[in-house]
């Protein structure tokens, strides 16, 4: 299916600032999951000098420099993708591969050893306590595992957005029962680490069809399946991820997929943010989108 993103982030200043160097992961992903079609992305005030790359998460950015003082910085974000699975399940595992304890070659456990990384000390009895109650030895294999522990999440944690924010502790968000989606995110990711598996955080869209106008930038999870490769699980629905999901930006860390990343200078600032985002079907009887363009930011906008 066809998707159009529509996404505006500003940041309001009580005075001028001078605005430091931003990075901007906005732009959605091209990969065997879904198709980029049409991306622009306009900053006012406008940069003075910007450059693309893509980071060592293999996320395509943009960053920027400004050299006049400001009151607001705004991103824009207009953006058309083809969602291109939609079944989650369209892969066979082998028997070898599907059994638990997960099973990685050599060299997967070297590319993917920071995605394995444990969670800190204070989060793991709470972690482990979740793992036991969820009893991970009935598990008959590695899709079971994942599945049936993003469902549990889902039914476990009820989900309260939070606009603004890093995503709490595992801990944190265990003890309290409630959490956004990027809570969830975490928790499920670090949960999976402590089974062996390598996650990863995933920032993006969703498309719910239930007549909300209103649409938050999104977080799942992206569990590294043996034989597979990256699969997406999104324990807010308690589903795996298809068609419905538009990824843009990943990392072992949520920091490394941040959508705006920056600071400015000034003494006693007040800062103001401020976001809209909407995701709608988009037909192809629509006129022709022109090919991919970028023109990128960062600064700190969060997960629902």
């Amino acid at each position: 299916m066809f998707l159009h993103i529509t996404h505006q982030t500003e940041y309001r200043y009580d005075r001028d600032v001078f605005l430091e160097p931003h990075v901007i992961r906005l732009m959605p992903q091209t990969n065997p999951a879904q198709r980029l079609r049409d991306y622009k992305c306009t900053i006012t005030p406008q940069p003075v000098t910007q450059t693309g790359g893509v980071d060592a998460q293999g996320n395509a950015y943009s960053q920027i420099w400004f050299h006049d003082l400001a009151d607001a910085l705004h991103v824009d974000v207009s953006a058309t993708v083809e969602t291109l699975r939609s079944n989650p399940f369209d892969y066979l595992l082998d028997a070898e591969q599907a059994a638990l304890p997960v099973d990685y070659s050599v060299k997967e456990i070297e590319h993917l050893a920071p995605f394995r990384r444990q969670p800190d000390e204070s989060n793991m009895q709470p972690l482990r306590d979740e793992l036991h109650v969820f009893d991970v030895e009935s598990q008959k294999s590695v899709l079971d595992l994942v599945v049936h522990l993003n469902r549990r999440l889902f039914e476990a944690v009820r989900v309260e957005p939070r606009h603004h924010g890093l995503p709490r502790s595992s801990a944190d968000t265990l003890t309290r029962g409630v959490g956004a989606c990027r809570d969830l995110a975490v928790v499920l990711m670090e949960l999976l680490r402590l089974c062996g598996l390598a996650t990863r955080f995933v920032s993006g869209y969703h498309f719910v069809a239930d007549g909300d106008a209103s649409h938050e930038l999104h977080a799942w999870v992206e569990a590294y399946l043996p034989g597979v490769g990256w699969r997406g699980f999104d324990p807010t629905t308690g589903l795996a991820v298809a068609d419905l999901h538009v990824a843009v930006a990943s990392g072992a860390d949520p920091l490394d997929a941040s959508p705006i990343a920056g600071s400015f200078r000034g003494s006693n600032i007040t800062c103001e943010l401020t976001t809209s985002v909407n995701v709608e079907p988009w037909s192809e009887d629509e006129p022709d989108v022109a090919s991919p363009r970028s023109n990128a930011h960062e600064g700190q906008s969060q997960q629902s």
